[in-house]
């Protein structure tokens, strides 16, 4: 785990990145960074976690922002209560929402926390980050790593990576914030996050490692999304990457 995280920006102006150190508490282990760019008013914010050890049903969601392109920053504040996981970017909706894609570690009484129960959530925000409502992913126990993006058509898809040695799953949405139920495709699941993006063509890019082993693997998949009907694989390739520790 993460006690000290940093950024590297490239501020205007200069040519070179410089470090910036943004989450240095003593006391917890913070990770995943989520970067975001105001669309509005040009101000970033980070959101990360932070927890102690491995507990990740105790983890709270943290954020910071600044208004002026990163020179200074606010103090750490909590955005949401306790276990919630943050991975994924923010998307943007047609109205100006926010859609920020979280997990909820839930943790039966008197067990700790495996990841076996967790389920996915979109947390939304119609006032710039002041008050978030939420909505759950159906049957996504077991579904982290919601990534989303939007389609030609004006709906949305999402990908997740399962907790699980599977697939990966997918989901739905009219309008961003209420999705459908989530569906197994035959992506085998990486045990890590899953990301994607739409083509010009309407045709997504899926980046994943297939598995693990003493190699990094990337697997490169291109994807064809068909109405009322699973994705359907058109092409796909893996390349070794080298020896990963």
């Amino acid at each position: 785990m993460d006690s000290y995280m940093s950024d590297f920006i490239m501020r205007p102006g200069i040519a070179i990145y410089s470090l910036v150190g943004l989450f240095d508490d003593p006391n917890l282990s913070e990770q995943n960074p989520v970067l975001f760019l105001n669309p509005v008013t040009s101000a970033f914010w980070v959101f990360y976690t932070a927890q102690v050890a491995g507990n990740q049903d105790k983890a709270i969601i943290r954020y910071r922002t600044s208004s002026d392109h990163s020179a200074t920053w606010s103090a750490p504040a909590q955005l949401f209560p306790e276990g919630v996981f943050v991975r994924q970017p923010v998307t943007v909706l047609q109205d100006g929402t926010w859609v920020l894609p979280v997990w909820y570690c839930r943790t039966p009484p008197g067990f700790r926390w495996n990841g076996n129960d967790d389920v996915s959530v979109v947390r939304w925000s119609k006032d710039a980050g002041k008050t978030w409502g939420e909505t759950y992913v159906p049957n996504s126990v077991g579904c982290v790593h919601m990534n989303i993006k939007p389609l030609a058509d004006g709906s949305y898809i999402a990908f997740f990576r399962s907790r699980w040695p599977d697939n990966v799953c997918r989901s739905t949405s009219a309008d961003g914030m209420n999705w459908a139920e989530r569906v197994v495709t035959d992506l085998p699941n990486p045990n890590a996050r899953t990301c994607f993006d739409v083509l010009p063509s309407g045709k997504l890019t899926i980046r994943q490692w297939p598995k693990r082993s003493s190699a990094i693997f990337y697997e490169f998949c291109v994807i064809r999304s068909v109405a009322s009907k699973p994705a359907q694989i058109l092409s796909s390739s893996v390349k070794s990457r080298g020896f990963f520790p």
